[in-house]
């Protein structure tokens, strides 16, 4: 962090990140792969040597009864019109490098995750660019058109992310607030502690947050101590 100047009107720094990410993104891939409507029911095959298993869906294989982790028979039972498009890894890469470079055009040191999402510190770029407005306007710019990209900023890299989700601004005492009614799923959890909070009736972010610290770590162990803390605000 960088000291905060003293005077009676200086406002103390605060870093920002910002995050890019793309919905769906593998399936979007696929689908422009494939040239295929993305307003249609589609959905993600498994690829050759893969579980019988579906993968993303598309809005309106949704409405359809489609829901990913399906077997393949029972997705085309519920929606005998859902067309599958196979994997492309190849052309995920591709993408995600191509955003990365576009990004990193206007100055940002990227992280990308492979999985459509792109983060990164907002530091000096604010000041670059004349705001962080600016520097979200940009990063926007570089996703590619039509695909439904979004862009949020918080101070800590999960509240980002879940930022980026509903392209908002989320400032340093904001974050506890924002993600308490979000749901307790998208904390960075294995599969084993999802179901004891599951088992305790624990839904939401806000609810992980007023646990005990002490039961959260007898619990959840280390994982679970670390994601209490993502859940609190912390980074």
């Amino acid at each position: 962090r960088v000291p905060p100047l003293r005077g009676a009107h200086v406002r103390t720094y605060v870093r920002m990140i910002v995050t890019a990410l793309i919905p769906l993104f593998a399936l979007r891939i696929a689908v422009l792969e494939a040239r295929v409507a993305w307003d249609e029911p589609i959905a993600l095959g498994p690829a050759p040597g893969d579980p019988q298993v579906i993968g993303a869906c598309t809005p309106s294989a949704w409405d359809e009864g489609v829901r990913p982790g399906l077997r393949v028979g029972e997705a085309l039972a519920r929606c005998p019109g859902l067309d599958l498009v196979v994997p492309d890894p190849d052309a995920v890469r591709i993408a995600v490098d191509r955003v990365s470079a576009r990004l990193e055009d206007m100055g940002a040191a990227v992280q990308p995750d492979g999985t459509g999402t792109w983060a990164f510190a907002a530091d000096g770029l604010v000041r670059l660019h004349g705001g962080l407005p600016a520097v979200m306007r940009r990063a926007r710019a570089a996703l590619p058109v039509g695909c439904g990209g979004r862009v949020g900023a918080a101070p800590t890299p999960f509240a980002s992310r879940e930022a980026a989700r509903g392209g908002v601004v989320v400032h340093g005492d904001e974050v506890a607030g924002f993600l308490a009614p979000l749901p307790a799923s998208r904390l960075p959890l294995p599969p084993r502690a999802h179901q004891a909070l599951s088992s305790l009736g624990i839904r939401t972010i806000g609810q992980v947050a007023a646990l005990p610290h002490a039961s959260v770590l007898d619990r959840l162990g280390r994982e679970g101590e670390r994601a209490w803390l993502v859940a609190r605000g912390g980074d």
